[in-house]
């Protein structure tokens, strides 16, 4: 019955009443420009943090929309101040301790690379700097950090490790620097504790160690807090043998690879006070070192004396040598690279940039199949890397300077070749003709290429860069010169079309200087080929015919920077 009366009354509504309702018009709810994710972005690519902060004190929209943006990545070295008086002092920490309070929880990058130059002074603005990093440690709210690096000293290791422990669910990126303090240490550094580390940190895929001493037993167990690690990097680090009691850093007198042997504590044997905890300790000790692998693990950056951590990942695809301006031992030369053949299967990419190239050789003998290598090179490198032409797909040795063939063989012997940058040789017109007539193995899958040709003049790149159709890559400068030069060019042309006077004359005028430009640089183009000699002409033939008929060729550096092949 109700729904007959509903009915009812609807039909007795009259029509004018009906159509009142259908047409009523709905107002647009108003929409804030700033809070749209596309002008957003843009605001916060084209304006710094100063002028975004300024605009979030005065503005509560753009407060609500880059308040996150501003705390997002924060650098201690903001928080530097001139000197402070007691009073003032107060007065400036409460409030960032308040800050802190509401904002942490925004902070997802964060970088402490600051060291007080004296700790012990009460005022001042580098007592203030540690006592603000301190502050930023304890927050509670600091908890959502992705990316995290900081230089350690003495009197921050503790600190850290708390913020270690409140972040270890969402840290990513972890980059620790040891900054040895010799005169307020109480003792040498390899007898300082690593900091503790949480025992899981299951998003952490990076991790920096520079300049720190440990024992191989620390090291494993920072490892296997690590399952989703990809990346460690250990630099100017000393791994020993051994362990740490409460006597200090006890050293194993059978190890073959202590690197700080000369400056640890301890007598290197065991104590008559030694329990059955401690045996258990010990044999714990024996089983992580000898069983554990860490197989997420796939780049690893080290030095030649770090060769013993290998056999703990049985996994990794890269091997980066940072810088590293010394000669090897041949003992240790001979047992990295057996460590190499035994460990390291699965090994494909070797980055040696600053490396000493004596050594080079024999490490790329020892690798089963090479598919990149960067880095120095001398000729004995580059005849090694021969040695996987079947392999090979990108070769990078800019520094390579040796008038040879051996250039333009790995373009002749690498059929998988993709990306290959020499650098400054002595190979010359006739040498690259030869190499073009017999053919190179790459022709289908080389992308980019960069060959410096011995005297070949910037007019023929120039006219073979036309012939491919290339257009030009600018760099960052480059880009922002040509900027300015199209908004004065803009401005200038737009104060011509302004005056009413002189605008057919000017139009007539401006049209007439670009054709007689364009007409001054064909004929001086034509002028500069008619000056090239019979062999460059020739070449610029061979080789615009040979480039063409490369399929995946896109980009090419001749010695002018780079050009990107417009197919």
């Amino acid at each position: 019955m109700s729904q007959l009366t509903n009915t009812s009354s609807l039909s007795s509504t009259s029509p004018a009443k009906v159509q009142a309702v259908t047409t009523q018009k709905v107002e647009p709810q108003a929409v804030k420009t700033i809070f749209i994710p596309e002008i957003t972005s843009l605001v916060v690519q084209y304006l710094g943090k100063s002028a975004i902060a300024s605009c979030t004190l005065v503005s509560h929209a753009w407060s609500q929309a880059f308040t996150s943006h501003l705390w997002r990545s924060i650098n201690t070295s903001l928080l530097s101040t001139p000197t402070l008086s007691s009073s003032e002092l107060s007065t400036y920490i409460i409030p960032l301790h308040e800050l802190l309070r509401k904002f942490g929880g925004y902070i997802t990058r964060l970088t402490i690379t600051d060291q007080p130059e004296n700790p012990s002074s009460s005022l001042g603005g580098s007592w203030l700097l540690d006592t603000s990093t301190h502050i930023i440690f304890d927050c509670d709210t600091v908890e959502n950090l992705v990316h995290l690096t900081t230089k350690v000293n003495w009197f921050k290791k503790w600190a850290i490790r708390s913020m270690l422990h409140r972040n270890r669910a969402t840290l990513r990126i972890l980059w620790l620097m040891f900054a040895e303090q010799t005169s307020y240490a109480t003792g040498p550094v390899v007898s300082e504790y690593m900091i503790e580390f949480p025992d899981r940190m299951v998003s952490l895929h990076s991790l920096y160690l520079d300049t720190w001493h440990v024992t191989r037993r620390e090291l494993l167990v920072v490892l296997k807090a690590c399952p989703a690690l990809k990346l460690l990097s250990l630099a100017n680090c000393s791994v020993v043998e051994g362990k740490r009691t409460e006597l200090g850093l006890q050293l194993d007198v059978h190890s073959n690879w202590d690197t700080t042997s000369n400056t640890g504590t301890g007598t290197g044997t065991k104590t008559d006070k030694s329990t059955r905890k401690d045996d258990d300790d010990i044999q714990l000790d024996i089983d992580l070192d000898h069983s554990f692998q860490h197989r997420g693990i796939e780049t690893f950056r080290m030095c030649s004396k770090l060769y013993p951590l290998l056999q703990h990942l049985p996994n990794i695809t890269t091997l980066e040598f940072y810088r590293f301006d010394r000669r090897v031992d041949p003992k240790e030369l001979t047992e990295f690279c057996a460590s190499i053949r035994q460990y390291c299967p699965h090994l494909q990419v070797l980055l040696a940039y600053g490396f000493e190239c004596s050594m080079l050789p024999a490490v790329l003998d020892s690798i089963p199949g090479l598919i990149t290598f960067r880095g120095s090179t001398d000729p004995m490198t580059v005849l090694s890397m021969l040695s996987h032409a079947s392999t090979l797909e990108e070769a990078n040795f800019s520094d390579y300077t040796e008038r040879t063939l051996i250039p333009l063989r790995f373009l002749e012997m690498c059929p998988r070749l993709r990306s290959f940058l020499a650098g400054n040789s002595s190979t010359t017109i006739a040498e690259v003709k030869l190499s073009l007539e017999r053919g190179w193995a790459c022709h289908g899958t080389l992308t980019e290429l960069r060959l410096y040709i011995f005297k070949l003049s910037p007019v023929l790149i120039d006219a073979i860069m036309r012939g491919l159709k290339t257009k030009r890559e600018l760099d960052c400068v480059a880009r922002r010169s040509i900027a300015k030069l199209k908004t004065v060019n803009a401005t200038a042309s737009s104060a011509r079309s302004n005056n009413n006077n002189n605008k057919d004359s000017n139009g007539n005028s401006t049209l007439k200087t670009s054709v007689d430009l364009e007409s001054q640089e064909q004929q001086l183009q034509r002028q500069q080929w008619m000056a090239l000699s019979e062999e460059q002409r020739e070449f610029y033939g061979l080789f615009l015919r040979y480039s063409r008929a490369m399929p995946s060729l896109q980009r090419l550096n001749m010695g002018t920077g780079w050009y990107r092949i417009i197919k």
